[in-house]
């Protein structure tokens, strides 16, 4: 199974700083990040997850629309898990959901960033914490991430 794991874009903090929607900016480049993904070639994913941000729901949203997921497979969860074995329990549960051949792409923001680098990049290289967005594609099988995105990544 493919995870396509994502942290939101950019955002307008001036409109709300508690929960700031995406700026111009932000959603242009979920729009190239949705390119990108298109190019890895995995196919219309089952589902996208997002957590219950502002940012990240509108991050899931656009990404939905360029991917081609149907409205029905949109979901809101309060939070992406923010520790290793919740969310070893969310993978687990992404697979039951869409079996072993699905994929499923999850937003989420900077702890679950941090904690999808430290379970599945390992020794790879990592944008710096300011960079937004980043995407990871990550096959559970193998236990690590196989792809990455990031604005202005030099990509081979």
């Amino acid at each position: 199974m493919f995870v396509v794991f994502c942290r939101h874009s950019e955002t307008d903090k001036a409109e709300n700083p508690d929960d700031p929607p995406l700026s111009d900016r932000g959603r242009a480049l979920v729009d190239e990040a949705a390119t990108w993904i298109r190019t890895q070639e995995l196919g219309v994913p089952n589902l996208v997850i997002s957590s219950k941000w502002v940012r990240c729901r509108e991050t899931a949203s656009i990404l939905a629309y360029h991917l081609g997921v149907a409205d029905d497979q949109l979901r809101v969860r309060p939070g992406i898990p923010a520790t290793a074995s919740r969310l070893a329990d969310l993978v687990a549960e992404l697979v039951a959901g869409v079996g072993p051949e699905g994929k499923a792409v999850l937003v989420g923001s900077h702890p679950s960033q941090q904690l999808v680098e430290h379970i599945y990049l390992r020794d790879l290289p990592k944008p710096s914490r300011r960079v937004k967005p980043v995407v990871y594609v990550i096959d559970t099988e193998l236990g690590e991430s196989v792809a990455s995105w990031w604005p202005d990544k030099i990509h081979a």
